[in-house]
């Protein structure tokens, strides 16, 4: 088909009609078309790769006295590192990040991502700081009654920019959940965005341009015409008993504001309900990527935000 394009547009350098020219634009239409319906199909799907393709050395590794990423400790029962499972799985984001599992020592698999393209150390940084924090949480008598601490992860920075992060087992974005709630119920996910619209009818982004009064009166609108409980609802459904509930729900309000005061000290801004997820088994709070360190958000040219305490 491309070639017969080509002829068409050879055509139309050599006798100058137009409907040579209709007919090569046709042609690549249909091109477009096919390839853009087979990438909308793979949008959502992640594929894999077998490790003996990408690395046989890893593939072949087994029994190695290395400690598995996160692991580490000064006891004596150190798990180490013995053995690679045979496939990563490619995510189909826009960085195209690698999991993968390692088998323990212990008998456990241990799953990570191996991301590119991005430095990792200051996220390794902010780890460092969660143990201080949750140090000083657990030195604390009243902190320590309640359960206060930072759920932290590992992460390995190999290069400048690539590193491995641990995967957080057992836990659901923000995002994801309000997602599946609402599509069960034929809710439309952007129905906050829908109302804003209402305000801001010419432009996406033609909200930022509001004063603030103008941006607390949409505000305030936004919580009017919707519900804003679909988190509240997705803990009440998932838990098996009122008891249940009820931790789930402490432990969520208690884990949002521990992190809240960390990320005010911290100048932590971009957490949005793709950055925060939730423990299906305890109902804390995680927060991932930690990129928009010490205000950086502040100063951005489009959409700067105001880090506070939420």
């Amino acid at each position: 088909m491309c070639v017969q394009q080509t002829s068409r547009c050879d055509r139309w350098e050599q006798t100058g009609h137009e409907s040579d020219m209709n007919e090569a634009w046709d042609l690549y239409l249909r091109v477009y078309s096919v390839i853009k319906n087979e990438s909308k199909d793979k949008a959502n799907q992640s594929d894999l790769l077998e490790f003996r393709y990408v690395s046989p050395l890893l593939e072949r590794a087994t029994d190695l006295e290395l400690a598995v990423p996160g692991t580490e400790t000064v006891k004596d029962n150190v798990v180490t590192i013995a053995s690679f499972l045979p496939q990563l799985q490619i995510f189909a984001s826009k960085q195209r990040p690698r999991r993968f599992k390692i088998l323990g020592t212990d008998g456990t698999h241990y799953s990570f991502l191996l991301k590119g393209h991005e430095d990792l150390r200051l996220d390794q940084r902010v780890m460092q700081l969660f143990g201080l924090v949750n140090a000083m949480l657990a030195n604390d008598p009243h902190t320590r009654r309640m359960d206060l601490h930072v759920r932290g992860y590992a992460v390995i920075p190999l290069e400048q920019e690539v590193g491995v992060i641990g995967w957080l087992e057992g836990c659901d974005t923000l995002f994801g959940l309000i997602k599946e709630y609402r599509a069960a119920r034929h809710v439309l996910l952007q129905v906050e965005r829908m109302v804003v619209g209402v305000f801001c009818p010419h432009h996406k982004d033609s909200h930022a341009s509001l004063s603030i009064i103008q941006k607390v009166e949409v505000f305030m609108d936004v919580i009017k015409r919707t519900s804003a409980a679909d988190i509240e609802r997705v803990l009440w459904l998932r838990a098996h008993s009122t008891e249940k509930w009820l931790d789930q729900r402490t432990n969520y309000t208690r884990s949002l504001a521990v992190m809240s005061m960390v990320g005010y000290v911290l100048g932590l801004g971009d957490r949005h309900p793709s950055n925060i997820m939730l423990d299906r088994k305890t109902g804390k709070a995680v927060h991932i990527d930690f990129g928009d360190c010490f205000e950086v958000a502040m100063t951005r040219t489009k959409l700067p935000e105001q880090v506070c305490i939420l």
